[in-house]
């Protein structure tokens, strides 16, 4: 896509930037990218394999801070395709998501997930040609066999924003 290279870079100096003032990565990230917070969490199940070439798994989650007491899995094959909150969608692919340690804002990957980690998870609109029905039909979510048609994470945090208030 136009302009990857670019934001990769701004990131990079945002972040560099960032640490340098002792300011919030997870804030900064969340801004640059217009991503949304889905949950903090601490994982107390990860459940993996390798299969093909592929890393499939899902990692659970228990909620800390102001998502205490609530229960977060994401399933990934080798990135992360589907997240959820007590079994309803929060976000899902082609819309990315976003796995960062708690402490240092580092992103995790699928196959480095392990017992214990705080991470905050977080939510990003895929690029506009992701979201045509020809980019939902290559990496949407029936695409990777999950029953729910597509719904961009704006919509699906806004609708859970509104029914948990």
């Amino acid at each position: 896509m136009a302009g990857t290279l670019g934001l990769m870079w701004r990131i990079g100096v945002e972040v560099q930037e960032a640490r340098a003032a002792r300011r919030n990565v997870i804030d900064t990230l969340t801004a640059l990218l217009q991503g949304i917070v889905l949950f903090r969490g601490k994982a107390n199940r990860v459940n993996q394999r390798s299969e093909g070439g592929f890393n499939y798994g899902t990692a659970c989650f228990i909620g800390v801070d102001d998502d205490r007491g609530g229960r977060f899995d994401v399933l990934f094959q080798n990135e992360y395709l589907l997240a959820r909150r007590d079994d309803r969608a929060l976000c899902m692919t082609p819309d990315l998501i976003i796995l960062l340690d708690e402490e240092t804002g580092l992103p995790i990957l699928g196959e480095r997930l392990c017992y214990g980690m705080r991470v905050v998870a977080f939510g990003v609109p895929a690029h506009e040609k992701w979201r045509t029905p020809r980019g939902i039909e290559v990496c949407g979510p029936r695409y990777f066999h999950y029953p729910d048609d597509y719904t961009p994470v704006e919509t699906l945090a806004a609708r859970y924003k509104e029914e948990s208030v």
